[in-house]
Order: structure tokens, then sequence, then C-alpha cells
């Protein structure tokens, strides 16, 4: 009886301890399970930003393995290639887009006072000041001339715009862009396009000189190109 009594409290210990150990185990997945679902939700909820780090390497990692697997995948079971998606092959047919060679266009193109210039015509610009200019407008007049290819450069003295506009007209040129300024630092540009127009009025702020800007390089004398694309709405 002490032998069966003794047998059965040792049973009884080993069951005890064997399903002590499977809670353990089971506690001891659902804790991992629990970190990994951790990881994956509350990224941003981890204060140690070398931790944060390594843990969103790994996911990153793991994420180009699995996409890298799937495009092989694809490749053997010879599925066709993706496209990649852009702006260009996502746009929506628009009714509003007006074709290159409808004739409409093309007779209010030719009728356009800018016409020569697409016909090749070079500009020709002047550019003067207000009157009495300080010597920041003087120099970023100067700077200007190196901006806009076939420019130059001329003092105001005293002279009306109207008379300025003549005098340019009658000499070739294109247009006359006047710098104006308030208190010593330039406000104003207007673009006056010869013989009749037209006039455009611009804005200045924050005009600094290229010596005043760090790393700065020297204006070579290429002609600057301007490129604007899906204008044709």
């Amino acid at each position: 009886e002490g032998f069966a009594f003794s047998s059965a409290v040792l049973f009884l210990c080993d069951s005890k301890t064997e399903l002590a150990g499977r809670i353990w185990l089971n506690m001891a997945e659902s804790e991992v399970v629990g970190k990994r679902k951790r990881a994956e939700t509350e990224l941003g909820d981890i204060r140690n930003k070398q931790k944060r780090a390594e843990i969103y390497e790994r996911r990153k990692a793991r994420k180009e393995k699995e996409k890298r697997k799937r495009r092989e995948a694809a490749k053997e079971s010879g599925a066709p290639k993706q496209v990649p998606r852009t702006l260009d092959n996502a746009r929506e047919l628009d009714e509003t887009v007006v074709a290159q060679d409808d004739e409409e266009v093309l007779a209010d193109a030719e009728q356009d006072e800018f016409a020569d210039y697409f016909a090749g015509k070079t500009p020709k610009i002047l550019i003067t000041t207000s009157r009495r200019p300080s010597v920041f407008l003087l120099h970023f007049v100067s700077e200007l001339t190196k901006v806009f290819p076939n420019s130059h450069a001329y003092k105001r003295k005293g002279y009306e715009i109207r008379k300025i506009c003549e005098a340019a007209a009658e000499r070739d040129f294109t247009d006359v862009m006047v710098i104006e300024e308030r208190m010593e630092k330039p406000h104003t540009m207007w673009l006056i396009h010869l013989p009749g127009g037209p006039t455009a009025r611009f804005r200045l702020t924050s005009v600094r000189l290229s010596k005043d800007i760090a790393n700065h390089g020297t204006p070579s004398e290429h002609r600057p190109e301007l490129i604007l694309n899906n204008f044709s709405t």
C-alpha cells in the first residue's frame, strides 16, 4: 500500500509538472507572438531609436525577400510582365485636349504677337531701372544681363518709359524690362513687349545677389532652355 501510494503521488507530481511545463511553454509562445505583433503594428511606439531602426530594417528585408520570391515565381510561371503605373499611362482621355494639327489652333498661332519668336526670331531686351537707383539695384541689373541672353543694361537718366520704349523699338529691341525699387530694395519688374505690348508686372521679393549665395557658381554663356510639358488644354 505504501508503494502504491508513493506511485500515485509520483504520478500526480509528474502530471502536475507536465501540465506546468505546457502552461509555461504556451505562455512563452504567446509572449513571442505578442512581441512579433507589437513589432509589426507598434513600431512607432518604440522609444529606442536604435532598436526601432533594427526592427524596421528586418521588416524591410523580409518584405523585399517576399517580393523577390513572388517576382521569380511569376517569371517561372510565364506570367506577363507588369507595366508600372505612371501619370502618362494612367491619364484618362480628356476631350478638352487640343490636337497639334488642329486648323483653328494653327491659325491662332500664326496671328499671335509672339509668332516671330517661335519662327526663330531672337529676343533683344533693354534693361533699365527706376530714377536714382541704388548701388544694390545697379548690381542686380548687371546680374540680370547674365541671366537673359542678348540683354543690355542702360541707365534711366530721368527719361520717361514711353520715350525709352520708342527709342528701344527704333534700335530693334523686342522688349523693355524696368526694375523698380522701394527703400533701396528691388520691388517690381515691368516687362514691356515692343512695339504694342502686352505689358506684364511682377513683384520681386527676397532678392539676393549671387555673391551673397553660399557656394554660388559662375554663370556661363549658354542660353537657358525652358521646358514646358502638358500645356495642351
